[in-house]
This record gives structure tokens, sequence and C-alpha cells, in this order.
């Protein structure tokens, strides 16, 4: 992640593939506390930048909120 956001910057689309891989991960672990703003600061991203990719983040966002209710 690190590495991403020093090469490419924060706000790039890079940044948000690699949030959004974190999120889903601990998405699938049942840890969806901490996969909540991962996806959330991924979907920030990609708003601005690779709409076309923000499809993949509010699955994951909408399945993480029927979990949680």
């Amino acid at each position: 992640f690190k590495i991403y956001k020093n090469n490419y910057g924060y706000d790039s689309r890079h940044v948000a593939f690699v949030l959004s891989e974190l999120g889903e991960t601990y998405f699938l672990e049942k840890n969806l506390e901490k996969a909540e703003p991962f996806l959330q600061e991924s979907l920030r991203i990609l708003t601005n930048t690779e709409i076309t990719y923000s499809y993949s983040v509010l699955e994951v966002l909408s399945e993480l909120y029927l979990k949680k209710s």
C-alpha cells in the first residue's frame, strides 16, 4: 500500500484498487468493522477517478451492510 501511495499519489486509482482489495479481504475474513473504511475510501477515490470500477466496491459494500443489519 505504501509503495502505491508513494508512487502514484493517495487519490490514484491504483491506491483505490489496493484499498478495495484490503477491504474485500477483511470482509471475507468476517472483519466487517475493518473492511468498511477501506471500501468507503476506495469508493471515494474511484468516484473521482475510475467510475467504471466502483461497481465492484459497491457490490462488496452492499453485502457488508446486509451482514451488519
